[in-house]
C-alpha cells in the first residue's frame, strides 16, 4: 500500500489498525504470489497508518508513540529491537507484524468505552459509505 491510498483511508475515517492489517497482509500475499523479496514489498513507516495517525514528531523525548495500539500492547517499533515490526523484518515475515496487530485490535475493543464503541459504528459505516461512493 502506498503512501496516498494510506492517506486516503484514514481519511475516509478506517481504522488504522485495519488499513495496517491490510498492509501487511498484502505484503505476505505479495511475497507469495510473485516470491519476491520482503524487502521489495515494504518501506518505511510513511506507509503505516499508526505512525501517522500517533506518532508525535514534535516530541523530544525517545518515546514519540505514547497511544499507539502496538505501544499499548508493549509492541514499540521505535528504539525496540525485540518489536514485532523489528522481528518481521529481521525474519522476512508479515505474519508477525499480522498478529501483533489483531493483538492490538483486541486490547483496544477491551479497553474502549460505550461511547467510543457509538463513534466507531458511526464513522466505520460512515468510511463504508465513503469509500463505496468515491472515485478514487
Amino acid at each position: 500500500m502506498d503512501r496516498e491510498t494510506m492517506l486516503k483511508k484514514l481519511k475516509a475515517g478506517l481504522d488504522p489498525i485495519d488499513i495496517s492489517i491490510e498492509k501487511w497482509i498484502d505484503i505476505k500475499i505479495g511475497m507469495d504470489i510473485y516470491k519476491k523479496d520482503f524487502y521489495e514489498f515494504t518501506s518505511d513507516n510513511t506507509t503505516c497508518a499508526l505512525c501517522e495517525k500517533y506518532y508525535n514528531h514534535g516530541s523530544l523525548f525517545h518515546n514519540r508513540c505514547t497511544d499507539c495500539p502496538l505501544q499499548l500492547i508493549g509492541e514499540r517499533c521505535e528504539y525496540n529491537l525485540l518489536s514485532a515490526w523489528r522481528k518481521a523484518c529481521i525474519k522476512e515475515d508479515p505474519q508477525i507484524m499480522i498478529d501483533a496487530l489483531f493483538k492490538a485490535k483486541e486490547y483496544m475493543k477491551k479497553h474502549q468505552t460505550d461511547e467510543d464503541v457509538i463513534l466507531n459504528d458511526f464513522f466505520q459505516n460512515f468510511a463504508v459509505f465513503m469509500i463505496q461512493t468515491a472515485k478514487f
